[in-house]
């Protein structure tokens, strides 16, 4: 069981140091594991313990190393030395977030597949379960748990739920686009022929939002009542960038994915419903849905600040600040 502290504790791996190998079995895993990262040293043998502590244990572990200048190289290479389920993949130079998520699904061999962040960690039954609840429910194309909020030191903040999930499309696809989330639902356990259905990691703002919307339109989400999945809250993370340019950079894009960010995402919302919802009805609701999005969050207000910021991006970063100023930031739902 998780313990309140919300801490794991594991024997730390040591061994040897190795060439980059990538390693493959005949027998593709169940689980493939994507952990892309970036100078990721602090955390980074935290969240591997978690992952091979699990009580599940037919995974793959695929690292893409995005340029790391710190000691990142030299512990993925001790894990890898020690586990054979580990491919290490190191790039030359950091090639932006979504090209690295981007990589690590495209090495994956596994019916499941799961991304997880060098600053995250897993509980020990995490995949146990949510392996248990996809293969017992064909129709659903995602799990994941309730979210245990760590602090940098391990300690629990609180337990968040992002009430997305669901059995029906439209209800999936409401809370997506209405609410307020953290899009949490792409480090759960994610069917692997559903994920290369829907649009990749985009090089801009709400690329995450586009790809949960498109995967509810191909099946349930499933949720496990266990806070099983540890999210850390630190210093260093980038959870929310102020400037168009902090984005373009975090994200690898250039300048004409810059531009209309907000609008964007509108019409991929729009694509993601007419693509794969095939069920009539469904798609009406979920257009409705896109209709009423225009009256939540000052959506319509974001939008004109989307068509000024191309003019002047000085614009997107004061509405930013006033936005936070009097609304502050978005909080998330937390079970204490």
């Amino acid at each position: 069981m998780l313990q309140n502290n919300g801490t794991i504790t594991l024997p730390s791996a040591t061994g040897v140091t190795m060439q980059d190998s990538p390693k493959t079995s005949p027998k593709p895993p169940k689980v493939s594991i994507g952990l892309p990262v970036y100078n990721g040293e602090k955390y980074l043998e935290t969240a591997l313990d978690s992952i091979f502590g699990q009580s599940f244990t037919d995974f793959e572990v695929i690292i893409s190393d995005n340029g790391s200048t710190d000691r990142t190289e030299e512990i993925c290479r001790k894990y890898a030395a020690r586990y054979p389920q580990i491919s290490y993949h190191r790039q030359s130079k950091n090639r932006g977030v979504s090209w690295n998520y981007n990589r690590v699904f495209e090495l994956a061999r596994g019916t499941y597949f799961q991304w997880v962040a060098y600053d995250d960690a897993l509980a020990p039954d995490f995949l146990q379960k949510c392996v248990a609840a996809l293969d017992q429910n064909p129709g659903a194309v995602l799990c994941q748990s309730l979210i245990n909020l760590i602090d940098e030191n391990g300690d629990t903040i609180g337990i968040y739920d992002s009430g997305v999930y669901g059995a029906r499309s439209s209800t999936i696809f409401r809370n997506v686009v209405l609410t307020s989330h953290w899009c949490t639902e792409l480090l759960g356990v994610i069917r692997s022929d559903a994920l290369r259905k829907a649009a990749p990691y985009g090089h801009h703002h709400g690329s995450d939002e586009i790809m949960i919307a498109e995967l509810s339109m191909m099946g349930s989400f499933l949720r496990i009542e266990e806070p099983l999945f540890l999210n850390r809250e630190h210093k260093g993370r980038f959870s929310a960038s102020v400037t168009i340019a902090q984005h373009a950079a975090w994200f690898g894009a250039d300048k004409k994915e810059v531009l209309f960010p907000l609008w964007r995402v509108y019409r991929k919302y729009f694509s993601a419903v007419r693509k794969h919802q095939k069920d009539r009805a469904e798609r009406i609701r979920c257009y409705f849905i896109l209709f009423f999005w225009w009256f939540v969050n000052w959506n319509s207000v974001r939008m004109v600040v989307d068509i000024l910021s191309a003019i002047d991006p000085r614009i997107f970063y004061v509405a930013s600040r006033i936005k936070h100023r009097l609304f502050g930031s978005a909080a998330p739902m937390l079970r204490r």
